[in-house]
């Protein structure tokens, strides 16, 4: 019986085969994967099943070729004995160029619809049969969860729900932004060194504490402490919704193309992040710090978190291949009284500039929109 095979050519790079896979998984009967021996150690098609969620039954014996080699892979499609029966879409976004050529010359001689994802937008081409390359529009547009796994990210902690209330959280922000005191600012640092356990909120365990959290009008699920969730929201967690929020709202992104507080782990090292999301298909990180400058612990010297930053996004491109777009938010003053950016500043300014990281400071997000401040289209 003649089935309708979808090909996918397995590389670094697993977007572009989730995305075709998404657009036609409904109409296709079975999955066929051209591989090499490289991306079968590391993975790379497995993270594909994973994330597409298609049925085992329907993948098939994958064929595994030497990407530099035109005689190999002849070679290895010949020994497959792929039917003259079948129908074939196929994705040639994948591999090298070789395989992407040597796929093409092999599959325009069957009964094939052969694709190209551009990676402008949501576009792809039909680029056979037919002289005039049509350009479509995807009509499936991947998830967050299914953009991480694709990538062999295993997501320890997933959510997208909030806190507190988002119109508390503008209060707030609007409070922290405007009318703060240093001394307040004091108790809020103070509060993070409660971020894993709860705190008595009685007066001599933080000067100041009950007094201020009766100002901003914070009701404590239990009025004799705070747990660790309310330490956290108050010692920075509150700036994360505030821009989860604003992200999502600006963006009408769904429920589950953006999320807060991720803990992902890959090869037994983890990373987290503040708010991801996923737009037009490509990903985005943002790091929200209502300091730039983290205290350290032990010897009270303040240093910039630009240059974690920074590092973070290179892990992420050299060692995990996942090319996010990272950005960093922060309410720190950079720039001194006279405009000029601070000194302490320069250096890691300039790193997060030749690494295209946007640094956007309380100016930029009480006075321009998301998608000014990432560039987005």
């Amino acid at each position: 019986m003649a089935r309708k095979v979808l090909v996918s050519l397995v590389s670094a790079q697993t977007i572009p085969n989730v995305q075709l896979i998404k657009e036609f998984d409904k109409s296709v009967d079975a999955f066929l994967f051209i591989s090499t021996s490289g991306m079968e150690k590391s993975g790379n098609r497995q993270w594909i099943i994973d994330a597409t969620g298609m049925p085992e039954e329907k993948v098939l014996q994958p064929i595994i070729v030497d990407a530099h080699s035109f005689d190999d892979i002849e070679n290895s499609l010949a020994e497959a004995e792929l039917s003259d029966d079948d129908e074939f879409i196929v994705n040639i976004t994948g591999g090298t160029k070789v395989m992407s050529i040597s796929i093409f010359e092999y599959f325009k001689n069957l009964k094939s619809e052969i694709y190209y994802i551009t990676g402008s937008g949501n576009e792809y081409i039909k680029v056979f049969p037919g002289r005039r390359k049509q350009a479509l529009q995807l009509q499936e547009f991947i998830s967050l969860k299914e953009y991480l796994v694709s990538y062999g990210f295993e997501l320890q902690k997933a959510n997208n729900t909030l806190y507190k209330p988002i119109d508390f959280t503008k209060k707030f922000f609007q409070y922290f932004t405007t009318e703060i005191s240093e001394d307040e600012k004091s108790i809020l640092n103070e509060l993070r060194n409660f971020r894993s356990k709860n705190l008595s909120t009685a007066k001599e365990n933080i000067e100041g504490l009950e007094k201020f959290l009766n100002k901003i009008d914070f009701q404590p699920k239990k009025l004799e402490k705070l747990d660790k969730y309310e330490c956290r929201y108050l010692s920075g967690d509150w700036f994360e919704e505030y821009i989860f929020n604003r992200v999502k709202s600006e963006l009408e992104l769904e429920d589950d193309k953006i999320g807060i507080g991720y803990s992902l782990v890959k090869q037994n090292v983890p990373n987290e992040f503040d708010v991801l999301f996923v737009y037009n298909n490509r990903i985005y990180t943002i790091e929200c710090k209502t300091s730039i400058f983290d205290k350290d612990a032990t010897t009270g010297i303040e240093r910039s978190i630009i240059g974690s930053v920074i590092y973070k996004s290179d892990s992420l491109q050299k060692d995990f291949g996942l090319f996010a777009n990272t950005s960093i938010f922060t309410l720190s003053p950079v720039v001194d009284e006279k405009g000029n950016l601070q000194k302490s500043l320069q250096t890691h300014y300039e790193r997060a500039k030749q690494n295209r990281i946007p640094i956007a400071s309380l100016l930029d997000i009480k006075e321009r929109s998301i998608k000014e401040i990432l560039r987005l289209k």
